[in-house]
């Protein structure tokens, strides 16, 4: 935080010496890639507009003043950015995203990406390791999960850059060390709402599959999911676990958790019952299996999703269980008159 100067001449000054010095980092190109793209995280696009101008003709041109200073005025780093945000065209991002996993020496590699909280999940590329916040984020949630973007594999630089001119800003810059010694104490209670039923239609059978099969040696086996009668004692202390559990947390969806766990028995039991063979999971025959993977469900036409027979289609990340509903656009044809 610089109190003496605009938070974009400030933002200038940084990117162009973070830039430089992964330039002038001593050793092969395997030691600078780690530094060597930029992530540049903003709060709004707003700001990430002037930004993009900036980072192409200021920082640019301050690049050239540090490689003069540094005695290596023939060596200028560039800085081309890129954009990861909602105004770049949906069919586009995947091959952004793809592109940051290009390692310097390679072609295309990049010098900066500048982005929204559009990475805030879901960007996971080990070779990130320098990341600059411009300005602190809203919640403290945001801004956790925005700066651990970067420093997965390597250890990571993130540099906030505060704007003295808001008090909020000030306040974490003065607090800056206490604030991050008890970070996640600051992280906001989100709204959701534990063993609703859209959770446990996507959820609970998982958890009572991977339960089952944690606590019992003979049904934790691939082959084992025909055997579940004969361990009705874990089956039944796993039930009474997760409903006692609903009750804590969320005591009017308990009796509704108890139903659906003992219609899931059912059908476990039933399955079991016709299929001595019957496995946990059977990507050769599906038709054979107690669970299928979301993704290979999504790919299979008239899949029945409910949970009234097997396999039950099972998430495998809780982050993004939802098909894809494309939607396109109609012209109303306007009504002829018979006269």
């Amino acid at each position: 935080m610089a109190s003496g100067t605009s938070h974009a001449t400030l933002m200038v000054r940084v990117y162009a010496s973070l830039l430089n010095s992964g330039l002038r980092i001593e050793g092969t190109d395997e030691d600078r890639d780690p530094y060597w793209t930029l992530i540049g995280y903003f709060n709004s696009l707003r700001v990430l507009g002037s930004a993009y101008l900036q980072v192409s003709d200021d920082v640019r041109v301050r690049l050239g003043l540090l490689a003069s200073r540094d005695g290596e005025a023939e060596i200028v780093r560039e800085a081309h950015p890129n954009e990861l945000t909602s105004r770049v065209a949906n069919n586009l991002i995947p091959a952004q995203l793809k592109n940051l996993e290009t390692r310097l020496g390679q072609e295309g590699v990049e010098n900066v990406v500048l982005a929204t909280n559009m990475i805030s999940v879901g960007l996971d590329v080990d070779r990130l390791g320098l990341m600059a916040v411009m300005g602190q984020p809203q919640s403290s949630a945001e801004y956790i999960q925005a700066t651990s973007r970067v420093g997965r594999k390597f250890p990571g630089l993130v540099v906030t850059i505060f704007n003295s001119s808001k008090s909020r800003d000030r306040s974490h810059f003065e607090g800056f060390v206490p604030f991050h010694q008890a970070m996640y104490r600051a992280v906001e209670a989100t709204s959701a709402t534990p063993f609703a039923a859209r959770s446990r239609d996507r959820a609970l059978h998982g958890v009572l599959v991977s339960a089952v099969r944690m606590l019992s040696q003979e049904l934790a086996g691939s082959g084992a999911a025909a055997s579940v009668g004969r361990k009705a004692e874990v089956v039944d202390d796993v039930v009474r676990r997760l409903v006692s559990r609903s009750k804590s947390v969320a005591e009017p969806e308990a009796e509704a958790t108890r139903e659906q766990l003992q219609t899931l028995l059912d059908v476990w039991a039933a399955e079991a019952a016709g299929k001595a063979s019957l496995q946990y999971e059977d990507q050769k025959n599906p038709g054979n299996a107690l669970l299928i993977r979301y993704s290979k469900a999504l790919e299979q036409d008239n899949f029945d999703f409910s949970l009234d027979q097997a396999p039950w289609a099972t998430p495998e990340s809780m982050r993004d269980v939802d098909a894809v509903t494309p939607l396109r656009q109609v012209p109303l044809r306007k009504e002829t008159s018979n006269e």
